[in-house]
C-alpha cells in the first residue's frame, strides 16, 4: 500500500494515497463559531468550501509547529474515494514523502493510543529505523462527528 507520510510534533503519521486529493500550502481560514476544537473553520480550494481538521488537536499532541514553512494541508476525501465525496483538509506540520509499506512491515495499533475510534489507526508501520502510524481517514471521526462536516 501507499502512504503519504506527514509529520505532526514529533511523530510521524501516513494516510492511503487512494484517499488523498491533494497537498496544499496552507491558505486563508474562516473560523466557524460554535465547532468543535479541532476544526479550525473552512477554506475556499477554488469555490469549494472545505472544513479544516487540526490534527494535533484531535490527536491531543502539542499543536506547535516551529517550521511553518513546511505546514500544508491534506485535502481528503472523507467519505471514500468518490471525488464528488465530502473533503476534509487536514493541518500537518510537514509532509515529507510517499512510500509503500509492505503489509508485513505493518504491526497492530498499541493499545490506549489516543482518545481516537478503534478503526482510526490501522497500525504501525516499520520504515527503515522509523515508526510511522498509519490512519484510517474515514474512520478518524465518530459519526455524530462526521455528519457535522457534512453539514458545514
Amino acid at each position: 500500500m501507499k502512504f503519504v507520510i506527514f509529520r505532526i510534533a514529533d511523530l510521524e503519521f501516513g494516510m492511503d494515497i487512494a484517499q488523498i486529493q491533494e497537498i496544499i500550502r496552507p491558505i486563508g481560514i474562516t473560523p466557524l463559531p460554535q465547532s468543535p476544537e479541532y476544526i479550525e473553520g473552512v477554506i475556499n480550494l477554488r469555490g469549494n468550501i472545505i472544513p479544516v481538521m487540526n490534527l494535533s488537536r484531535k490527536l491531543g499532541l502539542p499543536g506547535e509547529n516551529p517550521d511553518e514553512v513546511r505546514e500544508r494541508f491534506i485535502i481528503s476525501l472523507f467519505g471514500g474515494s468518490s471525488v464528488q465525496g465530502p473533503r476534509v483538509a487536514f493541518r500537518a506540520h510537514a509532509v515529507s514523502q510517499v512510500v509503500d509499506i509492505d503489509p508485513a512491515n505493518v504491526e497492530p495499533p498499541p493499545r490506549n493510543f489516543t482518545h481516537l475510534p478503534e478503526k482510526a489507526l490501522l497500525g504501525v508501520g516499520k520504515l527503515d529505523e522509523r515508526i510511522v502510524f498509519l490512519l484510517v481517514v474515514h474512520e478518524l471521526l465518530t459519526p455524530d462527528e462526521q455528519l457535522y462536516l457534512q453539514r458545514v
